[in-house]
C-alpha cells in the first residue's frame, strides 16, 4: 500500500470513530451539596454510560491562583457594534428551550435537611415540602427525601442528576437559530 492510502484509511476511520462518538448519546452525571461544605462536581461518559467517564469539574481539586499580569495592556475600542439586537435577545428564549428539550433526564435525587428555630414552623415547611416531593416524584421520576430537624436552624442540601444528550441532536436547534439570526431572510 501507498503512503496516500495508507493516510487516507487513517483519516476515514478517524472521521468515522469521530461520528460515532458525536451521533451515540453522552451521560452527564452532576453532583451538588451545600453542607457540610460547598461542592460540586460533573462527570461525562461516552456512549451513554457504557464507557468509564471522566471528570470535567470538581469543586474540591485545587485551583492553581492565576499569575498576576506584570503589565497591563489597555483594551482596545472597537467601533463596530455587534449585528444582535432586539431580535436577536428575543430568539435567545427560544433557542434555551429547544436545546433543553434535547436532554433526557435519566434519574434526579434530592435530600434535603431543614430546620427553623421554631419547631412548629419547622414542621409546616416539612409538610409542604414532604407533599411536593410525593406529588412531583411519580410524574418524573424524581426522587426528593425531606428530613425536619427540630433542634435549631439547619439547612442541607444535595442533590444528584444524571442526564443524557445526543451531540447532533442540538445542531437542529442551532442551525435554526443562526439561519434565523443570520440567514438570507433575516429580518433586520
Amino acid at each position: 500500500m501507498s503512503v496516500l492510502a495508507i493516510i487516507g484509511v487513517v483519516l476515514i476511520g478517524f472521521v468515522l470513530a469521530l461520528l460515532a462518538v458525536l451521533a451515540l448519546p453522552w451521560r452527564i452525571d452532576a453532583h451538588a451539596a451545600l453542607a457540610p461544605r460547598p461542592e460540586s462536581s460533573v462527570r461525562l461518559s461516552f456512549w451513554a454510560g457504557v464507557l468509564p467517564g471522566f471528570r470535567v469539574y470538581d469543586s474540591t481539586k485545587k485551583k492553581p491562583k492565576p499569575k498576576k499580569p506584570e503589565k497591563e495592556e489597555k483594551a482596545r475600542k472597537t467601533s463596530k457594534r455587534p449585528s444582535g439586537g432586539v431580535g436577536f435577545v428575543k430568539a435567545l428564549p427560544r433557542l434555551f428551550l429547544d436545546l433543553l428539550s434535547k436532554f433526557r433526564i435519566r434519574s434526579v435525587q434530592g435530600r434535603v435537611r431543614i430546620g427553623l428555630s421554631d419547631p412548629a414552623a419547622t414542621g409546616s415547611v416539612f409538610g409542604v415540602l414532604s407533599g411536593l416531593s410525593h406529588a412531583v416524584a411519580p410524574a418524573t421520576g424524581t426522587v426528593l427525601v425531606v428530613q425536619p430537624d427540630f433542634d435549631g436552624p439547619a439547612l442541607e442540601l444535595e442533590g444528584d442528576a444524571v442526564v443524557d444528550i445526543g451531540p447532533l441532536s442540538l445542531a437542529g436547534p442551532l442551525l435554526s437559530f443562526a439561519w434565523g439570526q443570520f440567514g438570507p431572510g433575516r429580518s433586520a
